[in-house]
């Protein structure tokens, strides 16, 4: 569904302590009946979780060509302000910190979604809805909101969205980067029976679901409590699920973890390593995708003036937009499209200074793909260098294929600027 993109995209911001300001999509539908129901469904769930979280869509675009039947790509960016005294970072700092468990329950729904991602399709397809999350963009307020509020205490050390992979995912990498960052042998220690279950899970079940809302923090003990307080206030789950330690391991612990040495799995964290492929390269012949023409009746679903910051929203044409940072007295423009120069052109006609480039890289199958997105990774760095904009984030998405047929290259790209 398309409401986890929205969930998971606000997580990203809102896990640094930022508060979420606008919301963009960047649509590509088929063409047959089944992609214009999913056309619909897509549309309407990504209204849906912006619209009751409170977060603006302010633009975006959609294309249309039988391409997509099989593969439609749901790309969701988001923009968010804090002030750099808050930024909460991604990785523990101490031994003995505090790993605590915060926001929705964990449930069987979107077991192995990031690995289904990562393969081709076949066959039925249907049966994959089993590894999809399910959203609560209520629930989803309520933690925005805690974690917003957190922010501005000095109660969190750092903290993690639980998104890929799960809690297994989230603590390894606050472990990985704070041990990177400070140069100490730390590790962890997971206690499976403290963490909220909404039904009877495996031990691999508990640390690899991909359940929507829910974040891992990080904290010296002493202020576990006033983190209780603030989320307990807003009604969220919370809990502490282990504890950072200097042994340089990953430690799992069954029930009665206090008193009994129940260790379920152990490892020393450097034997976590990522999986390196050569990948044949083969030319892909270029398709031009067609642009659809919507009417403003597609961007009418979706609510562009929650809280009153879109000076220009989808409802106007143009591929940008303009957000009123009033606490500066600044206006932030943003423009998309398929190339860093296409933005970069956008944003000729305004007095700005180029900030930063996110991108969602949506390639096929890496043996039908890889000398296309290897030209666009080069692109994307000789054009962040060309108009001093360095790229901040974005992602890959590899394995866009069913029965062997590839989408072609579909690169988006979006800049963001503000004014002199």
């Amino acid at each position: 569904p398309p409401t986890t993109g929205d969930g998971g995209i606000l997580r990203d911001i809102f896990t640094m302590g930022a508060r979420p300001i606008a919301l963009l999509d960047f649509l590509r539908f088929g063409t047959d009946e089944r992609a214009k129901e999913i056309e619909e469904g897509a549309i309407s769930g990504i209204s849906y979780y912006g619209n009751c979280v409170g977060v603006p869509v302010v633009g975006g675009e959609i294309y249309r060509d039988e391409v997509y039947n099989k593969n439609p790509l749901l790309n969701v960016a988001c923009i968010g302000i804090i002030k750099k005294e808050n930024i909460i970072y991604g990785n523990v700092k101490e031994n003995n910190s505090v790993l605590v468990y915060i926001g929705a329950k964990t449930g069987a729904e979107g077991i192995g979604g990031a690995d289904m991602a990562s393969k081709q399709f076949s066959g039925d397809v249907s049966k994959l809805k089993d590894n999809v999350q399910t959203g609560d963009p209520f629930l989803e307020k309520l933690l925005l909101e805690a974690c917003c509020e957190l922010a501005e205490t000095d109660y969190v050390d750092g903290m993690q969205d639980m998104g890929a992979g799960g809690l297994l995912c989230s603590s390894l990498e606050l472990v990985q980067r704070g041990r990177e960052k400070f140069k100490q042998n730390f590790g962890c220690k997971i206690y499976l029976d403290e963490v909220p279950c909404k039904e009877g899970l495996s031990h691999s079940d508990i640390l690899i679901s991909e359940s929507q809302e829910r974040m891992l923090l990080v904290c010296n003990g002493k202020n576990y409590d006033n983190i209780v307080e603030i989320c307990k206030k807003w009604d969220l789950e919370v809990v502490e699920v282990g504890r950072v330690t200097n042994d340089g391991n990953y430690t799992v612990y069954d029930f009665d973890h206090r008193y009994k040495n129940i260790v379920v799995y152990n490892t020393e964290i450097e034997n976590f390593s990522s999986i390196e492929q050569d990948w044949k390269l083969k030319e892909y012949k270029e398709r031009k995708v067609k642009k659809l023409r919507t009417s403003t009746q597609l961007w009418e679903q979706y609510d562009n003036t929650l809280n009153g910051r879109t000076i220009k929203g989808p409802l106007e044409p143009g591929s940008h937009a303009i957000i009123d940072i009033h606490e500066i007295g600044k206006k932030l423009y943003i423009t998309w499209g398929q190339t860093v120069d296409e933005c970069n052109d956008k944003m000729n006609n305004f007095h700005v200074k180029r900030k930063a480039i996110v991108n969602c890289l949506n390639f096929g199958h890496p043996k039908d793909c890889m000398k296309e997105f290897s030209d666009t990774v080069t692109q994307l760095k000789q054009g962040s260098m060309r108009y001093c904009a360095p790229v901040v984030g974005g992602n890959v998405s590899l394995y866009n294929c069913t029965n062997d047929i590839s989408i072609p290259p579909s690169p988006m790209i979006m800049m963001v600027a503000i004014e002199y």
